[in-house]
């Protein structure tokens, strides 16, 4: 045995010992897709993935926000429900497409009035 694997035998008798390993989610369980073959760099796939979907999910908050800031100052009603609904099928788009947490739509009447009250 080498001095690598020496320590992390002696780490992770530790931390049984410390009782680390108890409760954990799964635990008794199988792994659901041990069985699957996977193709190699299946996993930096994953990861990109990943990534992909938390730059989308920035870029869809900012357009969020630029989206409302732009409402207060559209010239109709006509305008902010279009500015609303082009909005909320991004954000359709996003939901159905990414891996990272969905974002609510926009309420047409909700900005509606508040763009009233605003004028």
């Amino acid at each position: 045995m080498d001095a690598v694997t020496s320590i992390a035998e002696r780490r992770i008798q530790a931390a049984r010992e410390a009782g680390l390993f108890d409760n954990l989610p799964g635990k008794g369980r199988p792994i659901p897709d041990i069985h699957e073959q996977r193709p190699p760099g299946w996993w930096a796939m994953r990861v990109a993935k990943r990534e992909r979907s938390i730059i989308n999910a920035e870029d869809l908050d900012s357009l969020i926000r630029d989206t409302k800031r732009t409402l207060w100052t559209a010239e109709s009603e006509q305008e902010v429900r279009l500015a609303v609904t082009d909005l909320n099928g991004r954000i359709d788009h996003y939901n159905r497409t990414t891996t990272w947490e969905a974002r609510p739509r926009l309420n047409a009447d909700e900005m509606l009035a508040a763009w009233r009250r605003r004028r």
